[in-house]
């Protein structure tokens, strides 16, 4: 039987993982790899413009675009959760 802590963290992990839609998940990485820095990019489930809010942009440069309304902070949200919960 496993200690309680384990019960629940397992239980927590299952409800986070139900709130990640599907499309945002990543079919599969490779354990052994070591460099996953272009795994978004290679995994299909950025767009475009997703992929340049990613990558194209320093904490500062977003903080300003939002501001400028060159980038909504909607579009920059779901492009880093994507980002974070399509990774391992």
């Amino acid at each position: 039987m496993s200690a309680p802590w384990e019960e629940i963290s397992a239980r927590k992990r299952q409800e986070r993982d139900s709130k990640i839609p599907n499309e945002w998940r990543l079919a599969s990485v490779d354990p052994a790899r070591i460099n996953v820095t272009d795994v978004p990019r290679e995994s299909g489930i950025l767009t475009a413009a997703e992929l340049n809010i990613t990558e194209d942009y320093e904490a500062k440069g977003i903080v300003a675009a939002v501001a400028e309304g060159t980038l909504k902070a909607e579009a920059v949200a779901i492009a880093f959760c994507k980002v974070r919960s399509g990774c391992p």
